[in-house]
């Protein structure tokens, strides 16, 4: 099932499960969920889950003030992306990944992708109807853990490179889209003839 997502997300959490080590370094896990439970602590209800990308398992802790729109990406078989720390844990004698940082592959794709990089050819069939793409997918108001909602989305950038003409064109933040797969297989259908993609790399561009 991680398979599925591997390539991606390899882009922006590199690191497999099997070579993770205790360190106070952030770290950028993404794994199938397994094994979603509530556990009583001295400190009240914990939740925890198991994180699978193939390579291993490893034992995920939630943070205690999880918002309810947060814990709702925590769902048994689904990906998921975490950001926090990798510590040893003296109860199990392994390893336990705090999680500071809960995200879907969408919110993900926010968090670190630069921006959907589309190659047009130097003839295009069509132009993209941006205007119509940006009504169907706008960018979505995001709980911080502030408190505070803020609006957040990818930004577009439209590129021409061949013979005659080279350039590049990044659209402003009031046109940043929500990077869910449907909004992507839209994108592509909407750019026809052009290569779509989203870059994680600057090096990529």
């Amino acid at each position: 099932m991680f398979d599925a997502y591997a390539h991606e997300v390899r882009q922006f959490a590199p690191l497999r499960i099997v070579d993770l080590a205790d360190s106070r370094e952030p770290r950028v896990v993404a794994g199938i969920v397994r094994e979603v439970r509530w556990v009583n602590t001295a400190r009240g209800k914990m939740l925890l889950a198991k994180l699978d990308d193939k390579s291993a398992c490893i034992e995920t802790a939630f943070p205690a003030n999880l918002n309810q729109a947060q814990t709702a990406l925590i769902v048994e078989d689904e990906l998921l992306i975490v950001q926090g720390q990798c510590r040893d844990d003296r109860f199990s004698g392994g390893l336990r990944f705090n999680a500071s940082l809960v995200m879907d592959l969408p919110r993900a794709r926010v968090q670190f992708a630069k921006h959907l990089r589309i190659q047009m050819p130097a003839a295009p069939q069509r132009q993209p109807d941006i205007a119509r793409l940006l009504r169907e997918f706008p960018a979505q108001r995001v709980l911080q853990d502030d408190g505070y909602e803020s609006s957040k989305g990818v930004p577009l950038l439209f590129a021409l490179n061949d013979a005659h003409c080279q350039g590049a064109i990044r659209l402003g933040q009031q046109s940043r889209f929500w990077p869910s797969d449907a909004a992507l297989a839209a994108w592509m259908l909407e750019s026809e003839g052009a290569r779509v993609e989203l870059v994680y790399r600057e090096d990529a561009v």
